[in-house]
């Protein structure tokens, strides 16, 4: 075989078993959203619940709903029962990938910013039940971020974002 025609064959080879390679981590799709399955490990880990999450909807926001449900949750405000679940816990999660840190060190996050809330419950003066949680991390490694988490502005801790902060990324 020519030495020119084995090179051209190695370097194809070599490619197709990187991109091989590369398709098995299941990362994030080719759109930079992660995959479901994280989505789903991240609303759990953030509410110590299980949790399943649909596709991404028009603000690429993560709708999961907890198994099992958990419904009738008090609130101050009346509750739409158009709404799909009304009245039960659900989480809405906005993912982040590779993001650039500097708090507490520089590097590469992935951000998962979970919300618990109660489905058709609307509320301007908080009113309804809800909890912030930030996890961040790679697929495996994913776990809550106690310290961005406290300082989320729905857990009463100030006006700056922290998952991730304004000025990373």
């Amino acid at each position: 075989m020519h030495p020119r025609r084995t090179i051209t064959y190695l370097t194809v080879f070599a490619a197709l078993a990187l991109l091989a390679g590369c398709s098995g981590q299941g990362m994030a799709t080719p759109s930079g959203q992660p995959d479901r399955a994280t989505v789903d490990k991240a609303a759990s880990l953030a509410f110590a619940t299980k949790a399943t999450c649909g596709r991404p909807d028009q603000y690429r926001e993560y709708v999961c709903a907890e198994h099992p449900s958990v419904c009738g949750v008090a609130n101050d405000e009346p509750v739409d029962s158009t709404v799909k679940n009304a009245g039960c816990w659900q989480i809405v999660c906005d993912a982040e990938l590779g993001v650039t840190t500097k708090h507490p060190a520089a590097g590469a996050e992935d951000f998962y910013y979970c919300q618990r809330v109660v489905a058709g419950c609307d509320s301007m003066t908080g009113g309804c039940p809800g909890q912030d949680i930030c996890v961040t991390g790679h697929r495996r490694s994913l776990a809550i971020d106690v310290a961005r988490s406290e300082a989320l502005p729905g857990n009463g801790a100030g006006m700056e974002f922290s998952c991730p902060y304004h000025d990373e990324g």
